[in-house]
């Protein structure tokens, strides 16, 4: 046990000591920064739960080796992050101003129709959990019975638009922030849907889409906040404030309602739900008994190119790979996602590639930045920020649709840039 908490504190370390080399360089904590203090944050959980005796689990010894092959994979795939912090352009180049009002206009037009329905459906939640202390489980169950029936838990076209477009939403929306002349009409329909969206989570019984859609906003705000004006950067920030406070109540209720009643206490609840991936990471990420040949990550596009065989949800998944030590009942980072999906040597050399593909596509030249390069950017510091301390945010079917989005953004801004379409001037 003591070898283990010191493997941990290295860690711990090696994450500090990246934090406090990149703060020297850029003076500041942005996208890049906040990744890696998120890292260094996680690990110290980590290190609580491995030493936690109330822990809703218990781990392994734990190995030095697993512990460098995640640092070092999770420090190259976010070095783009560094890159962007490092540059520090104020100049937003290449919008194609009919191209944002489209795709927001698809986000908005799909997620109108299921508001009334999420918002009923969240105060409903609410009040059975103020009322019955473990209505937060039978939510959460009732969410699992529906994803078992249907193959996904989503059963109509409007929820699938909505869901494949709500990440680049969070891009159109902070865009919207940007110009002198802004559309608030837009700007508050936008916020209206991803509000309905973050808060949707809450009446199925799920913490975690609360907490990511909160990690969004704030990543994105961090990827924008050089190009916005010190008066909406101000008015920015206290509604993050306002948001993080607010959200504590459904999530302490919550918290309560599905946890309160098991064997351990609601503090180390919260504890296994942050720090639990490293450790999982450690003891199974490089040697799970078998791997899963892209099934988690890339069902979808196994399908499209001819795979059978494909489980539809995790349920299918599970019971295909029974012979795993872990599967995605736990949390295991974006990087044990990957490494069980197709082995730890695959897996390095895929994140790396595709570290150094990014980095290629989103270096800043002339201090210049271009829209579809901070697309790029936002989905990969949603990888990096929700991959660390659960899984790979974009696999299954409804991952890999988001993830279709992102590249079909990506390329359309950067096709309409070089036909020198509708260039604005943004605010610096």
């Amino acid at each position: 046990m003591r070898e283990s908490s010191i493997y941990l504190i290295l860690y711990s370390f090696a994450w500090l000591v990246s934090f406090v080399l990149y703060y020297k360089k850029v003076k500041r904590i942005g996208v890049g920064g906040y990744v890696i203090l998120l890292n260094f944050g996680l690990s110290l959980l980590s290190l609580l739960l491995f030493n936690d005796e109330e822990s809703l689990s218990r781990f392994n010894v734990l190995s030095f080796i697993p512990f460098v092959y995640l640092f070092v994979v999770s420090r190259i795939v976010l070095s783009p992050l560094y890159s962007y912090d490092l540059k520090g352009t104020t100049n937003l180049k290449g919008v194609n101003t009919t191209l944002v009002f489209v795709i927001s206009f698809i986000y908005i037009a799909s997620s109108i129709i299921s508001v009334p329905n999420t918002i009923s459906n969240f105060t409903t939640g609410i009040s059975k959990m103020l009322i019955d202390e473990t209505a937060g489980a039978d939510l959460y169950m009732e969410a699992l019975d529906s994803v078992e029936q249907t193959g996904s838990g989503i059963s109509n076209l409007g929820s699938i638009f909505s869901g494949a477009f709500s990440g680049v939403a969070y891009v159109m929306f902070f865009y919207y922030l940007t110009p002198k002349k802004r559309n608030n009409k837009m700007i508050l329909l936008l916020l209206v849907c991803l509000f309905a969206g973050a808060v949707g989570s809450i009446a199925a019984g799920q913490r975690g889409g609360l907490v990511e859609d909160l990690n969004k906003f704030f990543v994105s705000y961090l990827l924008f906040m050089p190009f916005l004006s010190e008066k909406i950067n101000k008015i920015t920030k206290r509604i993050l404030i306002v948001a993080a406070l607010l959200a504590i109540i459904p999530l302490s209720l919550l918290t309560l309602s599905r946890f309160g009643q098991s064997g351990g206490n609601v503090g180390s609840s919260v504890t296994y739900y942050a720090g639990q991936s490293a450790l999982y990471f450690n003891n199974y990420g490089l040697d799970d008994n078998g791997i899963r040949y892209g099934d988690r990550t890339f069902p979808l596009f196994k399908r499209m190119i001819g795979f059978s065989n494909v489980p539809k949800n995790f349920y299918d998944r599970r019971n295909k790979y029974p012979k795993l030590k872990i599967n995605d009942e736990v949390f295991s980072t974006y990087v044990g996602d990957w490494a069980i999906d197709f082995g730890p040597i695959a897996a390095f050399v895929l994140l790396v590639s595709i570290s150094v593909i990014i980095s290629k596509l989103t270096y800043i030249r002339g201090g210049k930045v271009y829209l579809h390069q901070l697309i790029l950017l936002h989905l990969l510091v949603v990888v990096c920020t929700q991959g660390a301390f659960k899984l790979y945010p974009f696999s299954d079917v409804g991952g890999n649709l988001r993830l279709m989005v992102y590249l079909m953004a990506y390329f359309v801004f950067k096709y309409s840039n070089t036909r020198n379409i509708h260039l604005v001037k943004v605010a610096s």
